[in-house]
């Protein structure tokens, strides 16, 4: 797993549209003050996996947090899948799913 960059150039938005929404994610410090926004959240990037048939990562993910109750919002991707996990979260998650087998490598707020 990797955290996602810190670096103010490090780009991370996630645009989701649907009949009902506009889902906009990005780095906290990317939202203007006056925009209402849930803030606090912090993401790791799963390291990607080569191929492309397996099977239950993402549960593996998520059931290995909810053992250590913390909550996720997950982004996926082609390539990767990101957890977002709230601030005060931030130190359980990882250790959590380091425990589990997984390994982290960066992370961005």
């Amino acid at each position: 797993m990797r955290r996602c960059p810190r670096e103010p150039t490090a780009a991370f938005v996630s645009i989701t549209r649907t009949k009902d929404e506009l889902s906009i994610v990005c780095r906290e410090g990317s939202i203007p003050d006056q925009i209402a926004a849930e803030r606090g959240w912090r993401c790791l990037q799963v390291e990607g996996h080569d191929d492309r048939e397996s099977v239950g990562v993402l549960a593996a993910l998520t059931r290995t947090s909810t053992d250590a109750g913390v909550s996720l919002f997950v982004i996926s991707t082609w390539e990767s899948d990101y957890l977002l996990v709230k601030e005060i979260d931030l130190d359980t998650a990882p250790e959590a799913l380091i425990l589990g087998g997984h390994s982290i490598v960066d992370q961005f707020r």
